[in-house]
């Protein structure tokens, strides 16, 4: 907590210097208002962002905390280009938050913080390209909308690298306008007059440009394509014949060169390998379909995604209350107004041709920012289109700004509208982000806050600590135990099982149940007896109830003595990870259409390299298989020494089995490859499985 407010406390302080910055950057005036509007924007901006960052979000998603894995992993000299984990993700995220790791530890504010980091470069950048293409009023009306809208701050809160896209795209765009604004000058016309450029003498500030957009691909997907926004805003000004069109062509086609330098290596590392590119294939299902000449996928996500803005919007309660559009009514109704507007001004003309290049931008910046949810349907929105969020809030602008220079002798009115729109979205904001969403039941199953608060409790155990869990993978649970354990990096006192269809007994230590993985009724008679605790949860949640069990010495023998144990030099075993130590059917008559339910008992000493699955199979007299069912509720990779195991495996037999002796048999092989392993007998191979005692069918 005292990382927490220090950092706080850092961020406040840094804001002078950061004004300043941007001051000079955006070439304000000395005795310019402007800077302070957007002190003032910026301050709640980082207030909303930071205010019970510990809290809310309550918890966190897998997601958030394999982002936390890779930045620990970069802490102790992991430096890949391309984080594998999942579906692969961009690099720029997680070595940022392993800049923070190193002070803080690998904990789940090192990724928050980060993101409210990147977050308020963004509301700085995007105010700064916005000022530039249009005006001050357009600049901090628009971004005053983003900095208290739900969207804006939501993504500002999540450790996830969906934020890092709009922050450099946004600083690019920054750049391009400080040059064009130098360009501007040096043609002689009437326009925007840069001040104190000597910084950006000539070719350097057009390489600074390049350099940052060729950073945006190691930020998020859409990074991959928004940077045609560039030269489609120069085919614009040649269009119009902007004078300084041969000058803007040459510096940035030496931009885009730059940018194409530092984006090589990702590059060639996503052509070169297939399979990084797994989670694009998984979200263009739609325009693979359009390929075999059917639209119908396409055209329903079309249509579910233009409601997105003011109707219908991300289902997902994770990145957003459920349901909830882009935009709230108030804004809505200013919206598409602001996109006619710019239309109409792109087709009129205006007075200084290259003003109109700010529309031109704005537009294309929507319809690529858009473009993902348009392919892949609303669902996941809130992320996916993350690259039209910077506009969000500008077309609205527009259209408040046109009415101002219209009815001028209102402009009390006008402050008093703009300060309901704004204060309003900021009250509604806040009592559905901090007061609904964060507290909503789908919300905490989402963000694992029972997973949470169980590590909290078990903490301080003597002996190993086994939490039951629906995603007991090295990349789910056991990442979100590493944010949020104070044991962190060290959790070898932590075992992770699926209660649902295994139970895992340490020798010494606690059992920790959860409601969303609940124990089988045939596993549930194997439990130990011991001292239970019931942790407190809202009465709302879902995953009710939690409980820690104290495990006595002698706990795994109590277990044992209900199954057929195996005498030692029966033992089969893959040494030194794991043997077979017993097992036991539960099944009320062995005839054709019911379900056999077999339990197996194992002792693992050292974890496997690889992810394993458990296969058990009924086999008739010729070897074919009549039943089957493959599957490990204790992850290989996490297996422990001196732990038990029981893994419960349901065969349903065919309703036409005919009459006669079966054979059981139970193994082992890789989940990649599918080849199986080699078991053991006081050291000689026996076979790549295990055969338990035949069992008779009965008619």
């Amino acid at each position: 907590m005292a990382y927490y407010w220090g950092t706080m406390l850092a961020i406040v302080a840094g804001v002078g210097y950061y004004l300043r910055v941007m001051k000079r950057l955006v070439a304000m005036k000395p005795k310019s208002k402007d800077i302070y509007w957007f002190g003032v924007i910026f301050l709640v901006a980082a207030v909303l962002r930071l205010w019970l960052i510990t809290e809310i979000p309550p918890g966190m998603t897998h997601d958030e905390a394999d982002h936390g894995l890779d930045a620990w992993g970069v802490v102790t000299g992991i430096r890949p280009l391309f984080f594998t984990v999942g579906y692969g993700r961009e690099p720029l995220f997680d070595y940022a938050t392993a800049v923070l790791m190193s002070f803080l530890g690998p904990t789940y504010l090192a990724g928050r913080l980060t993101a409210v980091f990147f977050s308020l470069i963004y509301l700085a950048a995007n105010y700064t390209w916005q000022k530039r293409a249009f005006n001050s009023r357009i600049a901090w009306l628009s971004n005053a909308g983003l900095a208290v809208s739900f969207w804006g701050v939501m993504s500002s809160r999540q450790a996830l690298r969906t934020i890092t896209l709009p922050a450099l795209f946004c600083l690019a765009l920054a750049l391009f306008w400080y040059g064009v604004g130098r360009l501007q000058n040096q043609s002689g016309e009437e326009g925007f007059v840069a001040e104190n450029e000597r910084w950006y003498q000539e070719w350097g500030g057009w390489v600074l440009l390049g350099v940052v957009l060729g950073g945006t691909i190691y930020t998020y997907i859409p990074g991959r394509w928004l940077w045609l926004i560039l030269p489609l805003t120069a085919v614009y000004w040649w269009w119009r014949r902007w004078p300084s069109r041969y000058a803007l062509l040459k510096y940035l086609t030496m931009s885009l060169l730059v940018a194409l330098v530092v984006a090589a290596p990702l590059v060639f590392y996503l052509a070169t390998h297939a399979e990084a590119a797994s989670r694009v294939g998984q979200l263009s299902g739609a325009l693979t379909a359009v390929r075999g000449g059917d639209w119908g996928p396409l055209w329903h996500n079309v249509k579910g995604s233009l409601l997105l803005l003011s109707w219908q919007g991300d289902s997902t309660w994770r990145y957003n209350w459920s349901g909830m559009p882009f935009l709230p009514w108030w804004w809505s109704l200013l919206f598409y107004p602001g996109v006619g507007l710019a239309m109409w001004r792109l087709r009129k003309g205006v007075d200084i041709k290259w003003e109109g290049g700010g529309y031109w931008q704005a537009l294309c910046l929507l319809a690529l920012g858009w473009a993902p949810s348009l392919a892949t349907g609303p669902d996941l929105s809130m992320t996916q289109a993350i690259g039209l969020q910077p506009v969000l809030f500008l077309f609205p602008a527009i259209s408040l700004s046109v009415l101002i220079e219209r009815w001028p002798e209102r402009m009390i009115w006008w402050r008093w509208i703009i300060i309901g729109l704004i204060g309003g979205t900021a009250g509604h904001t806040s009592y559905v982000y901090f007061g609904q969403w964060g507290v909503a039941p789908e919300v905490r199953v989402q963000y694992e806050s029972s997973l949470v608060a169980l590590l909290a409790a078990a903490e301080g155990g003597e002996g190993v600590t086994a939490v039951s869990t629906t995603t007991p993978g090295r990349f789910h649970s056991p990442a979100v135990a590493l944010m949020y354990s104070s044991t962190a990096p060290d959790l070898s006192q932590w075992r992770w099982f699926d209660g649902r269809n295994s139970l895992l007994i340490p020798e010494e230590g606690q059992l920790g149940l959860t409601g969303f993985a609940p124990l089988t009724p045939i596993l549930a008679d194997y439990l130990p007896a011991g001292e239970v605790e019931i942790i407190e949860q809202p009465e709302s949640d879902l995953d009710r109830p939690l409980a820690l069990y104290l495990l006595v010495v002698g706990s795994q023998i109590q277990v044992m003595e209900q199954m057929t144990a195996l005498a030692y030099d029966e033992w089969w075993c893959v040494p030194p990870h794991i043997c077979l130590l017993g097992y036991e059917w539960h099944v009320a008559d062995w005839v054709g259409g019911e379900t056999a339910v077999l339990v197996t008992a194992w002792g693992t000493d050292k974890a496997w390299p690889t992810e394993l699955v458990l296969f058990t199979q009924l086999l008739d007299e010729r070897g074919e298989v009549v039943a089957q069912m493959d599957l490990l509720g204790v992850p290989s990779t996490g297996w422990g020494a001196n732990d038990l195991m029981l893994q419960q495996h349901s065969l349903s037999l065919p309703s036409d089995l005919p009459p006669g002796r079966y054979q059981p048999i139970v193994g082992l092989y890789e989940a990649a490859g599918w080849e199986r392993l080699q078991w053991y007998q006081n050291e000689v191979a026996v076979g790549d499985h295990i055969r338990l005692p035949a069992v008779e069918v009965t008619e």
